[in-house]
């Protein structure tokens, strides 16, 4: 038997929490990329000395600042599943090798 297959057998009702963390946390880190590219549109054309409108600043400021509140709301409600699911997981191997 494996180390994951092992260690998951204390945790085999939690699996949703697993699963909620991951997908939390990938949507986390995906929210705190976008901003780069909005960021290196604004630096390209201003570089390059092309035509920058305030409503594209503002849009992408916008965009932005939404991107932030995700990445914040997405990786605290994971870290938070995440450090629920370890918690309940040493529970269990306490409760099964201590016989609490």
């Amino acid at each position: 038997m494996n180390h994951f297959h092992w260690i998951n057998s204390f945790a085999k009702n939690l699996v949703h929490y697993m699963i909620k963390a991951v997908l939390l946390l990938t949507v986390g880190t995906i929210a705190g990329i976008v901003p780069y590219f909005g960021v290196y549109y604004l630096i390209n054309h201003f570089i390059s000395g092309k035509y920058v409108s305030i409503t594209s600043v503002a849009v992408i400021a916008v965009c932005i600042a939404a991107c932030l509140v995700l990445k914040t709301y997405t990786t605290s409600r994971g870290l938070a599943s995440s450090h629920y699911l370890a918690y309940k997981t040493l529970a269990n191997m306490s409760y099964r090798y201590l016989d609490l």
